[in-house]
């Protein structure tokens, strides 16, 4: 259990502000001092704690048995997970070589997670790990490795985290703190409740470059991650941040949220570059890739925002990309491909009688649901701005089913087949005001509505299926084929896919159709593209 003397000329090399430890054995004796030639990683972690300062606590290429089991409740130096309670830096020699893991004996569930960040200094904490594997820890509240002490800063880089569980996070728990996950993997792990991979709660902030976080299952809510509020505690923001290639895939959830999940009055703010790909998650009701929670208090609920993401081949009975009650909005999202069971909302499902979203700069294409291919929203009051919709399908509404108030400026509908824009009648919208405005528009699909309160706002131009939508005399097109418009998907030099058209010489009636000096060209386009001619082009893409 002793590693080779190669290591024994780093041992405990000291200076006035640092120290480094090096393990010398792979076991987990009853803890004593760490010395030249006899020093476990317990021994090495309680050595950093004891000294002031950042120290280093250095492991070769070997696996790091856990055998020393704690009580539920609490940390000790002495048995439990491996009890940070200073600046440290834990390194490995790599991912394939390094592993710390609780031996194979330990069966039952005790709240024995690998590694445990927690002070009861004010003091926050700042520390790292490196080059090495962590797994097979069980936790009430983080399988593997529980960050315990907020307001502090986390690191790890190129580590596995994976085979742990717990019955919260049962890769990962972060407590009101920072953690920077830089070429990490999370994978693999269980969570009986909620957030299988990662849970963050009290205004955490995930960063990630280089992060998967993949293969994991929640019997509840989060199949990849969780951002949790406790009910009484008041309303708090968490932040997902991809700061290079970052994916939340195949993880799976017993409940909702199959990708990410988000619960109570909690904010998730997810920003995700051009960079994030939640994809091919599963949820067994509500929400494949992202869902939105009900609120506890309704004044308090902060909102779900998504910037820039890519929500792509999910599944879900209803909302097989993103489910959501509450505040919702989505900027620059691709939402492609995703999937009902049977349910409504293929794209988004947003089911609450009373909310609002605001769905500006996105893509949905190819989701397919029973009510609502693209988008469904129950009652809410929603605004669509350069919105591209194309081939999404469902037996009713393809495009998108909204009953409540709903907004579209700069849309592009194409290709959708039987009811495309469904404006249906809700008994159960009585309360608020439906009513549907069309502006700026492309509209190549049909409209049906139920409720007789849609207009047009002007500026839109309709293909021969779109007959039936509301027009304006003289402000508003119809054509008799839709091939005069050329439209093809494609990114057209943006980051995402687009019902757009190429620059071929061709007259197209939506181009350059209303006048800048109507005030109504909204500044940019579906891709960011500036609308700056003196004249905007009708519907989400400007050529």
């Amino acid at each position: 259990m002793r590693i080779a003397a190669a290591l024994l000329g780093l041992v405990c090399c000291t200076h006035a502000f640092a120290a480094t430890f090096v393990v010398t054995r792979t076991d987990d004796p009853v803890p004593g001092a760490c010395l030249r030639t006899d020093c476990s990683l317990r021994e090495a972690i309680n050595a950093a704690n004891a000294r002031a300062g950042r120290d280093t606590v250095q492991l070769g290429a070997a696996t790091y048995l856990l055998s020393r089991s704690g009580a539920d409740g609490g940390f000790t130096s002495d048995s439990g997970p491996l009890w940070v309670q200073d600046d440290v830096d834990i390194v490995g020699v790599g991912r394939t070589r390094t592993r710390i893991r609780w031996t194979h004996l330990l069966l039952r569930d005790a709240d024995d997670a690998v590694l445990a960040f927690w002070s009861a200094s004010p003091t926050p904490l700042d520390a790292r790990v490196s080059d090495l594997a962590i797994s097979h820890g069980r936790g009430d509240s983080g399988g593997c490795v529980q960050f315990a002490k907020s307001a502090s800063r986390y690191a790890m880089q190129r580590v596995d985290v994976e085979h742990c569980r717990a019955i919260e996070g049962g890769g990962l728990s972060v407590l009101g703190s920072e953690l920077m996950l830089t070429d990490v993997e999370v994978r693999d792990n269980v969570a009986t409740y909620d957030g299988g991979g990662i849970k963050l709660h009290y205004d955490a902030i995930l960063r990630g470059s280089d992060l998967a976080i993949h293969g994991n299952r929640a019997g509840r809510d989060g199949g990849g991650l969780i951002a949790k509020q406790m009910m009484l505690i008041g309303p708090a923001n968490t932040m997902v941040i991809a700061e290079g290639g970052m994916k939340i895939a195949a993880n799976e959830a017993g409940r909702n949220g199959g990708g990410v999940a988000v619960t109570g009055d909690m904010g998730l703010s997810i920003f995700g570059n051009h960079q994030l790909r939640i994809a091919q998650n599963t949820a067994a009701a509500e929400g494949g890739g992202l869902w939105r929670g009900p609120r506890f208090v309704a004044v308090q609920q902060q909102p779900l925002l998504v910037w820039n993401t890519q929500v792509e081949g999910n599944l879900a009975y209803s909302g097989g990309g993103i489910a959501a009650q509450g505040r919702l909005q989505l900027s620059g999202v691709e939402v492609r491909d995703n999937t009902t069971s049977g349910g409504d909302g293929g794209g988004v499902f947003m089911a609450e009688l009373t909310g609002e979203a605001a769905i500006l700069a996105s893509s949905f294409t190819g989701n397919v649901a029973r009510q609502g291919g693209g988008i469904h929203a129950r009652c809410h009051s929603v605004g669509l701005q350069n919105v591209s919709l194309q081939g999404n399908q469902a037996i009713d509404g393809a495009a998108a089913w909204l009953p409540g108030t709903a907004f579209l400026t700069h849309v592009t509908v194409n290709a959708h087949a039987g009811k495309a824009l469904r404006f249906p009648y809700d008994t159960a919208c009585a309360s608020i005001n439906q009513f549907a405005r069309i502006e700026n528009s492309l509209v190549l699909s049909s409209c049906v509505s139920g409720h007789g309160a849609v207009t047009s706002g002007g500026g839109n131009q309709f293909g021969p299926s779109a007959s039936a939508c509301p027009r304006l005399a003289g402000v508003d097109q119809l054509q008799a084929s839709d091939a005069v418009f050329g439209l093809a998907l494609g990114s057209f030099g943006g980051e995402f896919t687009v019902t757009g058209w190429n620059s071929d010489g061709m007259p197209r009636p939506q181009r350059d159709f209303i006048s800048a000096s109507s005030g109504t060209c909204l500044a940019s386009d579906v891709r960011g593209a500036a609308r700056s001619d003196g004249a905007c082009d009708a519907g989400a893409f400007e050529q």
